[in-house]
């Protein structure tokens, strides 16, 4: 319980509500973050995984869309870096 209390602590105003209907999410990871999404899937739950990136700052969210159309933050960091590997060949 502690780790999530100092996890809630370093997390950005705008981050402490972890769900917002999609468009509203969408728009802030834009807006406020410059992310743009990378990657989607649907998972085998039937929602949405997405993962938002800054690619020049290094910033990533990953997001998870359920079927009423919230997006939830699941996942969230810096040192994003792109790797090609196995995808090209």
């Amino acid at each position: 319980m502690k780790i999530l209390a100092f996890l809630a602590a370093m997390l950005p105003t705008s981050l402490m509500a972890e769900c917002l209907p999609r468009a509203q999410m969408v728009e802030m990871l834009n807006g406020q973050f410059d992310e743009a999404r990378i990657f989607v899937a649907l998972s085998h739950g039937l929602s949405v995984i997405e993962v938002y990136a800054n690619i020049a700052e290094g910033t990533w969210t990953a997001l998870e869309t359920l079927p009423d159309g919230t997006a939830c933050i699941v996942a969230f960091g810096d040192n994003f870096a792109l790797d090609r590997q196995g995808v090209d060949g």
